[in-house]
């Protein structure tokens, strides 16, 4: 049985957005659910409660994200300041301990610039994974997908099948 699924999807400017759009329309024709940013904010500002009671909803968190700097958006950075507060996603409580966590991340550079030794996306990436695994969550898997990858659909749906499987 598969496990119920939310992407959240961080990137700043989603309307605009070719490549994250696109991977986001194809994850949504796997029955998961998208909960956009962008939409959900005013001023960066975010309804904590109702935030955390969306995630709670779910088994499996992906998380959809340009990178930006080495990092994720600020807006996805301030979604997890804000929603993943400590007494409910750490400290005493740990509302999110056992939900599986996906990174599904997109870029426009070379890939030379996330493949060589000690420069590569998880080692960018280990902040925001150890974040999740403080909280936790478990069975991170992350894939990177570049810009030139998204006019190949075979390729882009493998990567996102190594991700999104049970």
């Amino acid at each position: 049985m598969s496990k119920k699924t939310l992407c959240v999807v961080g990137h700043p400017n989603f309307q605009h957005s070719k490549i994250n759009s696109t991977i986001a329309k194809m994850i949504a024709t796997k029955g998961i659910d998208l909960h956009i940013l962008s939409d959900v904010h005013s001023n960066y500002q975010f309804d904590v409660t109702a935030e955390q009671a969306t995630i709670t909803a779910y088994e499996k968190i992906v998380f959809l994200f340009p990178l930006y700097w080495y990092s994720v958006p600020s807006l996805l950075k301030k979604w997890i300041e804000d929603v993943c507060q400590y007494g409910w996603a750490y400290g005493d409580t740990f509302a999110l301990e056992g939900k599986e966590i996906v990174f599904c991340v997109t870029n426009g550079a070379n890939r030379n610039k996330y493949d060589a030794p000690g420069k590569n996306i998880e080692a960018f990436l280990l902040p925001l994974q150890e974040t999740m695994l403080y909280m936790k969550m478990t069975n991170l898997r992350i894939a990177n997908i570049y810009s030139h990858e998204i006019e190949d659909r075979n390729v882009v749906e493998d990567k996102l099948a190594r991700i999104l499987s049970e």
